[in-house]
C-alpha cells in the first residue's frame, strides 16, 4: 500500500492515471498507523519504507513519476500484534 508523507497537489489528487496507481488516493501515513493502533493492535512497527519514485523504478513500469511526488509517497510494510 502507498502513503503519503505530504499532501499532493491538487492536479495529482485529481489525475485518474495517479489514482489508478494507488497515488491520489493515498492516505497519510500518520493516519493509517493510527488507524491500525485504534483496531487494537500493539508493538506497531514499519518493518520497511520505500519511496515511490523507488518503488516505480524496482517494477520496470517505465512510468516517470513526477518530482513534486516523488518523495511524497511510500510504500510501507508493518508489523503490529493483537
Amino acid at each position: 500500500m502507498e502513503f503519503l508523507t505530504k499532501p499532493l497537489p491538487e492536479e495529482i489528487r485529481a489525475n485518474m492515471v495517479a489514482y489508478i496507481g494507488c497515488i491520489a488516493g493515498a492516505d497519510p501515513k500518520k493516519d493509517y498507523l493510527d488507524k491500525i493502533k485504534k483496531a487494537g493492535f500493539k508493538n506497531i512497527k514499519v518493518v520497511s519504507e520505500i519511496n515511490a519514485a523507488d518503488l516505480f523504478s524496482e517494477v520496470s513500469c517505465g512510468c516517470d513519476l513526477p518530482d513534486e511526488i516523488a518523495d511524497s509517497v511510500v510504500s510501507i510494510k508493518v508489523s503490529a500484534n493483537k
